[in-house]
């Protein structure tokens, strides 16, 4: 499981073979940094051993998972030109964002739902990751982000990137995905942690959702509330401000109670949001007798 999440994050990063010196060295600094003066050489020969190991087994992982998103319809093998077509509210504070290659392959794109783009602005060093909210086999890709007060990438997408602009974009990543199967799954998210879950609405089958729940500051912030609103599901929509319609707290041990008597202990719990709500689901679930292995979370990048 190790392995597989971190070939994603190979992919998602473009991480190259000559790159892995760099691991090497970051790995043996930081025993050296903290093992005893007097280690045997025996012992230190062994740690850098299992280091090489360690590489060698993530390298694997990462060429195989490189080879799969390239040979998946429309798939490509690291960064690649990206248009920005259509830009739009979504939510306060939220946009859409649409890109199309910016070459002549216009294949349409497969992905897992779930999974998210890596996207490196003009000027900007380091990449972000933003859940794709379009449906998998279209010509282009589509990306929800909120305005974060601190958030290099998202002010810049937000305020200087305009039509036509352009952006590298690595590859759909990420293992946060609903498994096959007839399986009932139960949709539970906050915040902007809404976009796995718009994705999901937009890909798989509605008999398989029995029920959705999202937590969020006020309706004003609340992407993609009008699709869920529309879907015909069992939704449940709590806003923590005060003055806002449905304003409440909500008792999350009440809230798993009553999504498990809709949707019942053996359905698949997936959660998005920020990190104490997630813990906290997963506890109630737990506490509630659901098998942890039929509870997946996936953590903002």
């Amino acid at each position: 499981q190790l392995l597989r999440e971190l070939s994603h994050r190979i992919v998602a990063l473009s991480v190259t073979p000559n790159l892995y010196f760099i691991v090497y060295k970051g790995f043996t600094q930081a025993i050296t940094s903290v093992a005893p003066k007097n280690l045997s050489t025996e012992f230190k020969n062994a740690w850098r051993e299992a280091i090489v190991f360690l590489i060698k087994a993530c390298m694997d992982a990462g060429d195989r998972r490189y080879t799969q998103v390239e040979n998946r319809k429309g798939g490509w093998q690291g960064e690649r030109e990206f248009r920005l077509i259509k830009k739009y509210a979504k939510a306060e504070d939220t946009l859409c964002f649409e890109f199309v290659p910016n070459d002549s392959d216009k294949s349409k794109i497969e992905f897992t739902p779930g999974q998210y783009l890596t996207i490196r602005c003009p000027g900007i060093s380091s990449p972000r990751h933003y859940t794709i909210t379009s449906a998998p086999g279209s010509k282009t890709l589509q990306c929800t982000t909120r305005l974060m007060p601190k958030g290099i990438v998202s002010k810049y997408m937000h305020t200087t990137l305009d039509i036509g602009d352009c952006c590298l974009v690595a590859p759909p990543s990420g293992s946060f995905s609903v498994t096959r199967g007839n399986s009932k799954i139960v949709l539970i998210s906050a915040g902007i942690g809404v976009t796995c879950m718009a994705a999901f609405l937009r890909s798989i089958p509605k008999r398989r959702i029995k029920s959705v729940y999202h937590v969020d500051k006020t309706p004003q912030r609340h992407a993609f509330a009008e699709e869920f609103d529309e879907s015909g599901l069992d939704c449940t929509f709590y806003y923590t401000y005060p003055d806002t319609p449905n304003y409440l707290r909500p008792n999350l041990r009440k809230v798993v109670e009553s999504l498990i008597a809709k949707a019942g202990s053996k359905a698949e719990y997936y959660i998005c949001g920020p990190e104490d709500f997630m813990k906290s689901m997963r506890q109630r679930l737990e506490e509630q007798h659901v098998n942890p292995k039929q509870v997946f979370t996936q953590h903002y990048q």
